[in-house]
C-alpha cells in the first residue's frame, strides 16, 4: 500500500452531497441509524418491516460507499451535517 492510498482511506467516500441520489426515506434511515436506533426500533419508528430497513441501509452502503456499521456511521453523520 503506498502513502497515498493511505492517505485517501480518511477522504469521504463521496465527492459532492448533491451527486449522491439519496431518497428522503433513506436520509429518514440514515438519520436514525446515526441516532445508535437498530434496524428494529428503526422499523418500529417508521412503521415499515426490518427487511425494508434493512434494503435501505445496504443502499446507503453502496450510495455511500462504505463497507461497515462503523463507516456508515461515520459518513453518514458527515453527509448529515453538510
Amino acid at each position: 500500500m503506498t502513502i497515498s492510498q493511505v492517505s485517501n482511506m480518511n477522504k469521504a467516500p463521496y465527492s459532492d452531497k448533491t451527486k449522491v441520489n439519496i431518497t428522503e426515506r433513506e436520509i429518514e434511515v440514515l438519520e436514525l441509524l446515526c441516532k445508535g436506533f437498530t434496524c428494529n426500533e428503526v422499523a418500529a419508528f417508521l412503521f415499515l418491516s426490518s427487511e425494508t430497513i434493512k434494503s435501505h441501509r445496504r443502499n446507503l452502503y453502496l450510495k455511500l460507499g462504505v463497507k461497515t456499521g462503523v463507516q456508515l456511521g461515520a459518513v453518514g453523520y458527515s453527509y448529515l451535517s453538510q
